[in-house]
């Protein structure tokens, strides 16, 4: 029967992805406690005028190639009955890290005890990766910074009046100045990051968003840790009370305050490319709408014109395969004249909720200005956040546990679609729908 419910569910699944024209996907990978490389497929795309992030399924995968990879997702993609050509947008967290490049789990990890090594750290546990990453490294320079006096204070005690505890002595050694230096600037440095970090964990972000709080991090990094055009930076908050408390000039500091400060900026910045096509994404956003009437004549003419070039032309694939314009270049430009003007009914709200508004409060929204809801619709669309995909993989982890190892593919996918997929209340399920399917397998396996 579970198998009947995964149908009924998955079924109106690729019913709600074809109804919605244009989609996108978004992949992560992991490995299960089993060793299994998994690959989750999450669908991006428009159901009732809102964008919804879906669970699709899971993919064994066999071979760690990029060319495998791209096939085994083609083939999962076809074998659903969803169209490849419908497929804009492709978000990933970085399926490369599977196939173990300086960059994959494994140098990660390796990289991780290095420096627990040269730290003299204990080697702790490695804790799930969802669990882990910027939010739980915050929290733990946080904890530490909080409790770092007192931690001070049990080490002196323990060495002074126990002169066999040499663990005592040997760590105390190794809470010096520069120890403490670097705890006061990870605690004021994970504060700035953990505000771009939370944006993140959104399920549905906007250009205004990652621009606003780009912006921010870029700027408050610099003004702290490496100051603008050769001025001196402020150095925080933490590190800046404790060089005023010890009399520490900015020349005592360490180094790599500076360069390791340089190195997350410049780390962010590859992370976030400025793409002329995507940017040009930004002017359906309400947010960014002029204050002034008088700048809202000529407002994103240049964007719009970029968005149409793109998408109002043919395009050809390496096998030969015409896929068709999707918006008419000269309408759009007409269109937006006109569209511009409505935005500004939804300046309050951000971009999802502003254009649910419009698509329902004026059905005929799409008819009137067909070219420039499309182009919406697409924007609304861009994998610009994975959380979604890591909360999936949380539910895998908690799915798949030491105790039930022997869960193959096919039954993890099963609870996963259910429980991600399926009805908060089962009482409003189609059973029905399952019955009959269920009926007709027993049939034929008879």
């Amino acid at each position: 029967m579970e198998e009947a419910i995964v149908y009924v569910i998955e079924k109106a699944l690729c019913e709600e992805i074809r109804s919605s024209n244009h989609w996108s996907i978004m992949i992560d990978e992991t490995n299960s406690i089993t060793d299994e490389k998994h690959l989750a497929v999450v669908s991006r795309h428009i159901s009732h005028n809102v964008p919804v992030t879906r669970y699709l399924g899971m993919i064994n995968l066999d071979e760690l190639t990029a060319e495998a990879i791209a096939f085994d997702l083609k083939s999962f993609i076809i074998a659903k009955g969803l169209k490849v050509e419908n497929l804009l947008h492709f978000g990933s967290d970085g399926a490369a890290t599977l196939i173990g490049t300086k960059t994959g789990s494994y140098r990660r990890m390796q990289n991780l005890k290095m420096i627990q090594e040269t730290l003299e750290d204990p080697q702790l546990a490695i804790l799930n990766i969802v669990n882990t990453r910027w939010l739980s490294m915050s929290n733990s320079v946080k904890n530490l910074h909080q409790i770092l006096d007192s931690v001070i204070d049990a080490l002196r005690y323990d060495a002074e009046f126990d002169k066999k505890n040499h663990l005592a002595s040997n760590l105390l050694d190794e809470l010096n100045c520069d120890f403490i230096i670097s705890t006061k600037y990870l605690a004021d440095l994970m504060f700035i990051l953990t505000k771009l970090i939370n944006v993140f964990q959104r399920e549905y972000v906007s250009f205004a968003d990652i621009k606003i709080h780009l912006d921010m991090v870029y700027d408050a990094i610099t003004a702290q840790f490496i100051g603008f055009d050769g001025s001196t930076p402020s150095y925080g908050t933490h590190l800046r009370k404790y060089m005023q408390d010890f009399n520490i000039s900015p020349e005592k500091l360490p180094p790599f305050i500076k360069s390791f400060s340089e190195a997350i900026v410049d780390s962010i910045k590859s992370r976030f490319p400025q793409s002329n096509l995507y940017y040009s994404f930004r002017i359906f956003d309400p947010k960014l709408l002029p204050i002034k009437e008088s700048e809202l004549g000529n407002y994103g003419d240049e964007d719009i014109k970029k968005l149409s070039d793109y998408y109002g032309i043919d395009k050809v694939d390496e096998e030969g395969n015409v896929m068709e314009k999707i918006v008419d270049s000269d309408d759009v430009k007409q269109e937006w004249e006109v569209a511009k003007y409505y935005i500004k009914q939804i300046r309050s709200q951000n971009a999802a909720g502003g254009w649910e508004y419009i698509f329902n409060t004026y059905p005929d929204f799409v008819n009137e200005f067909p070219n420039i809801a499309k182009l919406v619709k697409i924007s609304l669309i861009i994998p610009l956040s994975d959380a979604q995909v890591e909360r999936i993989f949380s539910q895998h982890k908690l799915t798949k546990t030491r105790l039930r190892n022997r869960m193959n593919i096919e039954t993890l996918n099963k609870h996963l679609m259910i429980l991600l997929n399926g009805p908060d209340d089962f009482r409003r399920f189609d059973w029905n729908k399952a019955y009959d399917y269920w009926a007709m397998k027993t049939r034929r396996s008879n």
